[in-house]
This record gives structure tokens, sequence and C-alpha cells, in this order.
């Protein structure tokens, strides 16, 4: 897996970059560049050796103690029940996304809508200027997320985010919704929060005179509670919303007075006091954008 991800981590950068010379190169020759060089994840594959490793060791626990890491060849119950050796192959880039939307702009007559479609795919994570981007489920890049206690105080969650995972939407079904999606990685490792625990972010150097507006994907393995978001504890961006499914980002405009002081707090909350397991507060990404 190690192999494996800082290899395909490298191709789609290369697709990537490939894609942002579309306006000089052209959008089709890009577009057909990008998909071959994805493609090598399958056609020269990294780590073959330490894979076939993998299998021998999985056919012996099969013949030594039974178990089942396997749907096809060893009957396990189902994919998403520990038949790991049927995700061995799972990319771990966004190569099923990026090719589910390649297709899509290949099969546009216009090319200015290709064009505007290869830019909205490379400047993903551009907040543009004055604005700021964080995906919840990156460690690296939950630069605004308030964490909470933490492990060290509170090891169960309770009173602190942590980074979850959706339970579909990597593959070509979603377990959750049957849907047929293809969801980029960032909506299915996710920033989260238990029970009545909200999700708090926080914002400083904020232009005060200027105008905001969030983008924000409601991702999850639960669905089903209703969210809202509140800024600075006065103000409602949003009240009680069921999360579109399949999930696309959203878009609120922030109180001009919410920013003035040039900081800003958001909290997002899920329905209060329901049963089950605690789940559903799971966010994605979220965009703090500049308007004006």
């Amino acid at each position: 897996l190690r192999h494996r991800l800082i290899y395909e981590t490298a191709l789609e950068q290369q697709a990537l970059e490939g894609l942002r010379q579309a306006s000089r190169v052209g959008s089709l020759v890009v577009v057909e560049r990008a998909k071959q060089i994805l493609d090598k994840a399958v056609t020269e594959p990294a780590a073959q050796d330490l894979r076939a490793r993998l299998m021998e060791l999985s056919e012996a626990l099969y013949q030594s103690t039974h178990a089942q890491l396997s749907v096809e060849k060893y009957q396990a119950i189902a994919v998403g029940r520990g038949a790991s050796s049927d995700t061995a192959d799972i990319p771990l880039n966004n190569r099923w996304w990026l090719e589910e939307r390649l297709r899509a702009i290949a099969g546009m007559a216009d090319e200015r809508e290709r064009l505007a479609a290869i830019g909205e795919i490379v400047n993903w994570t551009n907040p543009g200027p004055g604005g700021f981007y964080d995906d919840l489920g990156d460690l690296s890049r939950q630069t605004h997320l308030v964490r909470g206690l933490g492990y060290p105080s509170d090891p169960a969650f309770l009173e602190s985010s942590y980074v979850g995972i959706g339970r579909g939407g990597v593959g070509r079904i979603n377990l959750v919704t049957g849907y047929q999606t293809n969801y980029p990685r960032s909506w299915v490792s996710l920033g989260a929060a238990l029970n009545d625990t909200p999700l708090k972010m926080r914002y400083e150097g904020l232009a005060p005179q200027a105008e905001y507006k969030i983008r924000v994907v409601y991702a999850g393995g639960d669905v089903g509670p209703k969210l809202r978001l509140v800024a600075n504890g006065t103000y409602e961006i949003h009240s009680w919303l069921s999360r579109p499914v399949p999930f696309r980002p959203l878009e609120f405009d922030i109180p001009k007075a919410a920013t003035a002081g040039g900081k800003l707090e958001l909290t997002f909350t899920r329905e209060p006091g329901l049963p089950g397991n605690g789940r559903g507060l799971e966010i994605g990404e979220v965009w703090l954008i500049r308007k004006h």
C-alpha cells in the first residue's frame, strides 16, 4: 500500500499537471493524455511482488484457519466484512473520480465548456484570492478545524473531532445509498464528531469589509441525520438540512456582520438526542470564499 500510494499519488499529479496545459494544447488532447497516465496504475502497477505475496498469505490463512479474505475465492459474506484481498487494488488516488469527470468532458461539444470543466478539476482546492480551504479528513489540511481535547484527555473522542471514513462511495456502487458514484477521496475520509458534540472551525485575518460565502460537502456513511450551521453562535447560515445524496458541494452566504471583526467561528451540529451509533456529523471539504 505504501508503494502504491506513492506511485499513484505521483500519477495523479502528473495527470493534473498535464490538464493545466489545456488552453495551450487543447482540451481533448490533455484529457486523453491524463487518462493514459492514470491508467498506468492498472497497466503498469507498482509492487506486484508484494501483492503476489499478499495473496499467498491470504491463501495460507484460509488453509490454516479458514480466514475468508475474499468473497469469490473463500466465500466471505461481503467485501465490506473483512474481505481485504478483494480491495487490494482499490485506487489510492482519485483515479475513478477523475476518469468519470474526464469521460464527461470528452463528451462535451464545445471547447470553452471543456476548458471550464478542466479548470474546475485543476482548481478544485483553490478558494480564490483571500479564501481558505480545508480537507477535514486530512490531518495535514485541517488548518481551521477546532480539534477539541484530543486523544490523551478524550480517548473515546466524545468531545473531540476525529477523522472518520464514509462506508460508501469509494467504489463503483455506494454501499449505503445504492447510487452509482465515484467520489473524490476527500469525500470519503472525513472530519467528524460523535453524538451531540459539534464540529467547529475558526478563521482569523478576514477582511472586515469583504463579503464571504461557504462551500461545504456534507458526506459520510450515516446520511440520515440533518445538519445545521451557525456562525459566531448567532447567525444561522442554514437551518436543519438533509444532505443531498449523491453528495455534492453546497454554498451559503455568510452575513457580513459575522466577519466584520476579521474573525469567524462556524459551528456544525447534527440533530440532537438521536439514538444509534452517534455518527452523522461528517464533513468532507470546506471552502471559505471571498466574494467581494
